[in-house]
């Protein structure tokens, strides 16, 4: 006699409440290295159209490895100071911060 597999099934809404999200530094770390977007652009060969969706948006979806790197490579070149560089990686060019919903479901974390 064969098994079955018993399935069972939920009248309950899952909530798939995103834990983390990434962010993006990109527009201060822009500012505090003096360069402009089209100035970025320009550098990393990286369209200036896509520069600005990952300057202006609150969280980051998705984004392509190399473009990251590139981008991190441009602005670690580029000085904070006349005097020392400074390296920026990949966590503060797109920090991972727990999600707005998350936070509100879990008081402690508040």
């Amino acid at each position: 006699m064969g098994q079955f597999k018993q399935t069972m099934i939920s009248t309950k809404k899952k909530q798939n409440i995103p834990r983390f999200v990434v962010t993006s530094n990109l527009g201060a770390l822009l500012k505090e290295r003096g360069l402009t977007q089209k100035e970025l652009a320009k550098m990393t060969g990286i369209s200036e159209r896509a520069i600005s969706r990952l300057k202006n948006r609150k969280s980051i979806k998705r984004i392509d490895c190399a473009t990251a790197i590139k981008i991190c490579l441009v602005l670690s070149v580029r000085s904070r100071t006349k005097t020392r560089r400074s390296p920026v990686a990949l966590d503060l060019l797109f920090p991972i911060v727990a999600s707005e919903e998350y936070i509100q479901d879990r008081p402690q974390l508040r």
